[in-house]
């Protein structure tokens, strides 16, 4: 019966998008790649000095120049028609070479479909493929944009970046000895006994060149991660060795995230394990509007552990190997690169399938190994941490198994609010509750058990109603029932706050308030819908460069790309060169101006401030093979 109710569901959602792209004006004429405006959906001149994208320009994206109110939200057919005008033009891009313009057009369009809240299904850029005309529907436009979406690096989190050339590792034959000694026992304890000996030399080698990488060019993220990951080092041992998996398993989150619960990928992959949506939701993750438990570091981590015995009993392996590889590279390359070997049921290792992997994957290996090494033995590669043991004697870590106000959770400690956000700096600033379930804090030592028992009767955030802010905007087929019971408030309530009298008949386009009039939330409502921006205690404020698209810069800071369009009220998911974007960053930003100076290199500018090379072409607006110029200034933005 589920199954039917899904069906009909998802066929008359088909149904109400195809009426409205025949209807009104989505067959018209896609714009010409050489015309300077859009097509004009039926009946909304106002939007006629919108510009398309040239194909020949680097300026690709729309402003809002509807003549609309900021809190107002575009209709769905105004929505469908720039999404379908950004697609085209993004297939025709691509076809022309021109991969950034054509990686934001896309983004921008399935940002729109996003918006529409339509069936999942419906929301993938594959939706517009029968309804583009030849000249654009010739490309593949789903297989297109996965494809340069994965091309991009996922925003710096980890330091991976393929154009940074690593240092040489400077170590002497004690030293080498020792990281060779670490590898095999970390290699034992992931089921992998038997490296040939030219393999594991030149293994060696690449994971000795990542721990000079995180111990210099690297050195603050790694520190910042390795205090991080101590706050759950517990929890993903024990969840791990439920089903006996290596707790060494716990550094490809170290490298996937740096243990920030809240990172976001340019690929929207979110929490300490970057699940993509789908993956996530395979495995039981719950991902919505209201909740999304990518961000539960407990789920996330089940999570995680079931999607790598999945890919261990794929490959019949019994090294985690090939599974952590997979986790990189997916599942499809793994096993295509396995085809290719001339005995795939004996040879079934990491070590066949190595030189058959892509660049990031070959190293993904290496690169968690460094880390752990490096992270178990910090004072002899010269950081200056303190050891675990140290760590623990000086802190406790409390889970709070649901959200909670901060400032109860500080009292109950004994310390103030500061000084717990002091203790944790990864949490939101200007945030009062715990972000999400299970949020795990630090408080002083012999504190935890007064904090625990006080949890119990610390008071729960009231749930978020769904809708525009505080207000639902009404769609065909919405009764005030339905409104409601999706927001758990009776009907009549409703009618009553929206002097909406019997029989209760409500229409398309309709506002219907959640809250009382004259309540803190009904006013907040008032305040977004006159045009006020969501800010933040550490706010700032970004300049869209050419070539941008909101899910790089939410990248970039930490966030997703919904986050910059709700602290925007942008009503599209259209950006531009030049456009002021108030961005709140998932951790503090060092914003650094540098002047280049004669013969250098962006390679040497990353290497200097500790970023990657693809965040500052992205921030500057700066195509893959630009040239620096003496005296030029670029913007760089670390995290602190």
């Amino acid at each position: 019966m589920n199954n039917l109710n899904t069906k009909r569901f998802s066929l008359a959602g088909c149904l109400l998008v195809c009426v409205l792209l025949v209807l009104n004006g989505c067959m018209l004429t896609t714009p010409s790649p050489e015309a300077d405006t859009a097509v004009v959906p039926a009946e909304t001149s106002e939007i006629t000095t919108e510009k398309v994208p040239s194909p020949a320009s680097e300026t690709v994206y729309v402003a809002d120049e509807s003549g609309e109110s900021e809190g107002t939200l575009l209709s769905p057919r105004i929505l469908l028609e720039e999404a379908r005008s950004l697609a085209c033009t993004g297939a025709i891009q691509y076809t022309d070479g021109d991969m950034d313009g054509a990686r934001a057009n896309l983004d921008a369009a399935v940002m729109n479909l996003q918006l529409l809240d339509l069936p999942e299904d419906m929301q993938s850029i594959a939706f517009f493929q029968p309804y583009l005309p030849d000249r654009c529907g010739a490309v593949d436009l789903d297989k297109v944009y996965s494809g340069l979406m994965a091309s991009k690096p996922r925003g710096g989190l980890s330091g991976r970046d393929e154009d940074i050339r690593l240092p040489a590792g400077q170590f002497g034959q004690s030293d080498s000895d020792f990281i060779e000694m670490e590898i095999l026992r970390i290699m034992e304890n992931l089921g992998e006994e038997d490296i040939k000996p030219e393999e594991l030399e030149i293994f060696v080698k690449e994971v000795e060149r990542f721990i000079a990488y995180f111990s210099t060019s690297r050195k603050d993220w790694f520190e910042r991660s390795y205090y991080r990951m101590l706050k759950y080092v517990d929890t993903v041992s024990v969840i791990m060795l439920e089903k006996r998996m290596p707790m060494e398993l716990a550094y490809l989150a170290f490298v996937e995230s740096g243990y920030m619960y809240r990172a976001t990928s340019r690929a929207q992959a979110r929490g300490i394990w970057q699940f993509i949506r789908g993956t996530g939701k395979m495995y039981g993750l719950k991902i919505g509007r209201r909740v999304d438990e990518r961000l539960d570091p407990i789920k996330s981590t089940r999570a995680a552990r079931e999607y790598l015995l999945d890919l261990i009993s794929i490959y019949g392996s019994s090294s985690f190997l090939l599974a952590m590889a997979s986790y990189n590279a997916g599942e499809g390359r793994v096993q295509r690169c396995l085809r290719k070997v001339d005995d795939p049921f004996e040879d079934r290792s990491f070590w066949k399938i190595r030189d058959c992997l892509h660049r990031e994957t070959r190293e993904y290996i290496p690169r968690i190994i460094a880390a752990a090494v490096l992270a178990e033995n910090p004072s002899r590669f010269g950081l200056n941490l303190k050891p675990r043991e140290q760590v623990f004697s000086e802190l406790d870590v409390v889970i709070c198994p649901r959200q909670v106000k901060l400032s109860s959770v500080a009292k109950s400690a004994g310390i103030t609010l500061k000084e717990l956000r002091e203790l944790n700096p990864d949490l939101p600033s200007g945030r009062h509750w715990t972000p999400v379930n299970n949020t795990h804090l630090w408080v002083p030592e012999g504190r935890s058990a007064a904090v625990k028992t006080a949890l119990a009767t610390m008071s729960s955030p009231p749930p978020a109603p769904v809708g525009s802010g505080e207000y639902h905007t009404v769609r065909s087929g919405d009764s005030l029932y339905k409104i409601g019971r999706r927001n758990k408030i009776p009907y009549k309530r409703l009618a009553s706050w929206n002097n909406i009298s019997y029989p209760y008949k409500i229409k398309p386009g309709m506002k219907i308030y959640l809250s009382p009039p004259g309540s803190a939330t009904a006013k907040t409502s008032s305040k977004r819908a006159s045009g006020s921006v969501e800010t933040c205690s550490d706010s700032l404020v970004y300049i869209v460069k050419k070539g941008n698209y909101l899910a790089g810069i939410g990248s970039l800071f930490g966030v997703t790309a919904r986050d910059i369009m709700r602290q925007n009220n942008l009503k599209r998911g259209t950006i531009f060169p030049g456009q002021r974007l108030t961005v709140c960053p998932v951790s503090p930003i060092e914003i650094i101006t540098h002047k280049v100076v004669r013969n250098e290199t962006l390679h040497k500018i990353a290497v200097k401030y500790g970023v990657s090379i693809e965040d500052i072409r992205f921030s500057n607006g700066l195509r893959k093979n630009y040239m620096l110029k003496a005296g030029q200034s670029l913007t760089v933005y670390r995290r602190t």
